[in-house]
């Protein structure tokens, strides 16, 4: 019996992972944690960068950003784009949100069925890490 349980954990783990990188991507991420320059931090001068925003990736390469700014809800101004690139080792990412443009090419530093965690450097130079977690 623990056989055959071992043998269809292997079976189902193989075939979980062999879903191309651009499908277990697409949900909704909350941003959970942040550093600036390897640093945590709890806030930022980037709307996009507060902690609790949701970060949503859709199929073929659309993106939105929601966060709360004074308490009131704001979301990306129309659809922004997201793919992966350097064989899924960083991913692009623009958008619009609040009249400020995010567009920054991230390196992967931890991608799962539950989490993503990518660092990029702004136009200023300075390094963020965000940590996200899947909530769909």
């Amino acid at each position: 019996m623990k056989k055959i349980f071992f043998l269809t954990s292997l079976v189902l783990i193989f075939f979980l992972s062999c879903e191309p990188a651009e499908d277990r991507i697409v949900g909704y991420y909350r941003l959970d944690k942040l550093y600036l320059n390897d640093k945590r931090v709890t806030e930022s001068e980037y709307d996009a960068l507060n902690i609790g925003s949701y970060y949503t990736f859709f199929y073929e390469g659309n993106f939105t950003v929601a966060t709360r700014i004074n308490g009131i809800p704001i979301q990306s101004n129309g659809i922004g784009t997201w793919q992966f690139v350097n064989k899924n080792k960083q991913l692009q990412i623009h958008f619009v949100l609040h009249n400020r443009t995010y567009k920054y090419t991230a390196d992967v530093i931890k991608f799962s069925s539950r989490s993503l965690k990518y660092k990029y450097t702004d136009k200023n130079g300075k390094q963020w890490t965000l940590q996200l977690y899947k909530s769909s």
